[in-house]
């Protein structure tokens, strides 16, 4: 990032274009390698859509010996160290998704709760500059859900 710029962008995981060597991963940011660790981030890589802690520990309960309290400790860990990333949908519960994937934004219908990411790239990036630049801000991260209804729950719901 120039110097120019206010914006700060934490540590994440890698991008996910490709397969990730999670156990190296997970030792270059300090982790241990554990099991949990591996699955969870596996779990997240091929999915496209944020996930509750819940959804999580049912896909990687098929596969392996884990319970929900490592599923829950793995979590906050994973995020401590920014390899995973919050989301709130206003379910009433916490969603997760991996930190290094392309910066993106959520749209969310209130009606089927169907979420779908949207790229507003370069929009969102003026503004979080300008708000850097003339508040002498610096920025770190920026998030945006936006909640609606889909034109078939609209029609449904009339």
């Amino acid at each position: 990032m120039s110097k120019q710029s206010h914006l700060h962008t934490p540590v994440a995981a890698p991008s996910t274009a490709q397969l990730i060597d999670w156990a190296t991963h997970l030792r270059t940011v300090g982790l241990k390698a554990t099991p949990a660790r591996i699955a969870l981030l596996q779990e997240l890589e091929n999915t496209s859509q944020p996930l509750t802690i819940q959804t999580l520990y049912e896909r990687v309960a098929v596969r392996s010996a884990i319970d929900r309290v490592t599923v829950y400790r793995t979590v906050q860990t994973l995020v401590a160290h920014g390899l995973l990333r919050h989301v709130d949908f206003l379910h009433g519960h916490a969603h997760y998704e991996l930190a290094g994937r392309p910066h993106h934004h959520h749209v969310v219908c209130t009606s089927c709760q169907r979420i779908e990411d949207v790229e507003l790239e370069s929009t969102c990036d003026i503004q979080m500059e300008q708000i850097a630049r003339t508040t002498a801000f610096t920025v770190y991260d920026h998030r945006l859900e936006v909640f609606g209804q889909w034109g078939t729950c609209q029609a449904t719901a009339a």
